[in-house]
């Protein structure tokens, strides 16, 4: 929602809700006057607002983002003792999950860090340099400088499933045990014990950037052959700062992840000569489900071309719990670490953008896609093919039919996902509506599409040099009439 159009009587009270004061609430929208917030709300019979200044929810995420009164006082421009009144007032007094993530990685402090006192030595450390100095056996790296880091897992993505090798296993003399492993999904592979923290991670395709959600380092290398064939067991590294991206939504709206990724990579653009790793925070991303940290990360590597993680939280911590638990210190930027800037970034509007693959940038013109047919519509299996996708077309088809003449693929991240949308009738659904269900590990084959045609995908390996990138949610608003929401072109 923009200042360009009134809100309405609903939409004044949950930005209420979210922001308490009319100042807050013209911020949100775009830097409107809080005089033209009070005149939209008397319009609309709307008074002022009944809530606390800050919420519940408002105090208990600066506590658990910084876990100190005096710095979450000062987010809110309030005193130290302020803070804690209203942190009483909510009853919060549970320990934050930074300061758990704290101890967790003094649980593997390394002697080296330490001088006789006892207290540490080195400065605050970024996302990076925590992950380089854990695999240089405690040697403090110097942003800017070249590291050479041992590789702890090898990705390879192909029409089989996904092929991860430990290269420390390879490299073991008389092991008996083997290497590769063979997936079907990047949740099988941490179902098979691959869910841990602080490792560096290759692979050969731009999906693979999904696992920097277990805050883990992950290089995408082009190879000519096998990425096994690559002779190193390790990769050079350049120690760049963090970016910290503070992502929030101006509505209480779920924005989808490819919407989010394309926000972020449009604000970070004046930084585009500059080395650095995107650091996500921000009520906009705790508490998300792990698949939408994964697409979260997947899409924003490949359209910013860098490398990109999300700062733990209580979610991730419960995450890492359920796979088995830590096996290494969690990294994430000090508080007082070098950071490159800090930049916010506000969801305040849904949109349904489209990235072309033909010019590699997002498409703001609909004459592109306007003077061509939508002929085909591909869902998964790496980014795609979740149950919610599953959920959300079949809720969208019921009793409905898709357009005359345009292909709907629908292919599973795995058969646990498929049998789990077989058993809640999703699969009948999207067939009897016209639609494919392809298979679990290869996708069908497709039919080359004409010159005049083009699909939509929210795969990042396209099929045609007409493919375009698109959410579940924009594909879902073509099914039915074969054309593009305007909100794709905003």
């Amino acid at each position: 929602m923009t200042a360009k159009r009134v809100p309405t009587k609903q939409e004044l009270l949950q930005l209420q809700k979210l922001y308490r004061t009319d100042k807050r609430i013209g911020q949100a929208l775009g830097n409107v006057s809080e005089q033209l917030v009070a005149y939209w709300r008397r319009k609309k019979g709307v008074g002022k607002s009944i809530f606390p200044k800050y919420s519940q929810r408002e105090i208990s995420e600066l506590w658990e983002r910084f876990g100190d009164d005096l710095r979450s006082g000062q987010e809110l421009g309030i005193t130290k003792q302020a803070f804690y009144r209203w942190r009483k007032k909510y009853k919060i007094f549970g320990q934050p999950a930074i300061l758990r993530l704290e101890q967790l990685e003094l649980k593997f402090f390394d002697e080296q860090r330490l001088n006789r006192s006892g207290e540490k030595v080195w400065p605050a450390q970024t996302f990076l340099q925590k992950v380089v100095s854990y695999h240089k056996a405690g040697e403090y790296p110097i942003i800017g400088q070249q590291a050479t880091v041992p590789i702890d897992l090898m990705v390879s993505v192909g029409d089989q499933g996904i092929t991860v090798m430990s290269p420390k296993i390879a490299g073991v003399t008389k092991s008996e045990k083997n290497p590769f492993e063979l997936y079907e999904s990047f949740t099988d592979m941490f179902d098979g014990g691959h869910f841990r923290a602080n490792m560096v991670i290759v692979g050969d395709r731009p999906e693979v950037a999904v696992l920097a959600a277990t805050s883990s380092y992950v290089r995408v290398m082009t190879v000519q052959t096998s990425l096994f064939e690559h002779p190193s067991r390790a990769v050079d590294i350049e120690v760049a700062p963090s970016l910290k991206v503070v992502l929030s939504s101006a509505t209480p709206v779920r924005h989808n992840t490819f919407d989010a990724a394309c926000r972020i990579s449009e604000a970070i653009a004046g930084f585009s000569e500059k080395s650095f790793i995107i650091e996500i925070s921000g009520p906009g991303v705790e508490g998300l489900p792990l698949e939408d940290r994964m697409s979260l990360l997947g899409y924003l590597s490949f359209l910013s071309g860098r490398n990109a993680v999300i700062e733990p939280d209580q979610m991730f911590l419960n995450y890492l719990n359920h796979y088995g638990g830590p096996e290494a210190p969690v990294p994430y930027s000090d508080k007082n670490a070098p950071l490159l800037d800090t930049i916010p970034v506000t969801l305040a509007k849904l949109r349904s953008p489209i990235y072309s693959f033909r010019t590699n940038k997002l498409v703001s013109d609909s004459q592109e896609v306007n003077a061509k047919q939508l002929r085909r519509l591909r869902v998964g299996p790496l980014l795609g093919g979740s149950v919610d996708d599953f959920r959300q077309l079949a809720q969208s088809l019921r009793g409905e039919k898709i357009k005359k003449g345009l292909q709907l693929y629908f292919i599973p991240s795995s058969q646990a996902i498929f049998a789990e949308a077989l058993r809640r009738r999703y699969v009948h659904t999207i067939v009897e509506a016209g639609g494919r269900v392809g298979n679990v590990i290869s996708a069908p084959h497709l039919p080359t599409l004409q010159p005049n045609e083009f699909e939509l995908t929210t795969e990042l390996s396209p099929t045609d040099s007409d493919s375009y990138l698109a959410s579940i949610q924009t594909i879902i608003q073509s099914l039915r009439t074969g054309k593009i929401s305007r909100r794709a072109f905003e």
